[in-house]
């Protein structure tokens, strides 16, 4: 995600899901100006406390470890024309490959798998 971000230093950025905050923080150590919403409250909670004041549930396990994650399913071209309504122009839609290392720590989990969790990130230009 970061890779894909580029350099972000005095960007302004909306981290939309941003659930308990690392990419917020990830993004705001590398000199970006983040905003950050989720829809769980106590997901903001957690960023909150973990970013300071400026800053539906299945339980997913993965390599013996749990997290509560939510899931929104919604099909693309929601997605694509909420952005296009918004005036917003759409530079990037990316599937990025699973993280460097992550293949040998769950090779069973990914080994089939070109993308991780299905993610799909956009990078969008005001209009």
């Amino acid at each position: 995600m970061l890779d894909l971000a580029g350099d972000v230093a005095g960007r302004r950025i909306l981290d939309a899901g941003c659930g308990s905050g690392p990419l917020f923080a990830a993004l705001r150590d590398r000199g970006a100006i983040v905003t950050g919403i989720d829809k769980s409250a106590g997901m903001l909670e957690l960023a909150r406390r973990r970013l300071g004041d400026g800053a539906d549930t299945a339980q997913w396990t993965m390599g013996g470890q749990t997290a509560v994650m939510s899931f929104w399913h919604r099909p693309l071209h929601a997605m694509t024309d909420a952005f296009t309504a918004a005036d917003f122009r759409i530079a990037v839609i990316s599937e990025p490959p699973p993280a460097p290392g992550a293949r040998e720590l769950f090779p069973d989990i990914l080994a089939d798998k070109p993308a991780f969790l299905c993610f799909i990130f956009f990078v969008l230009q005001a209009g």
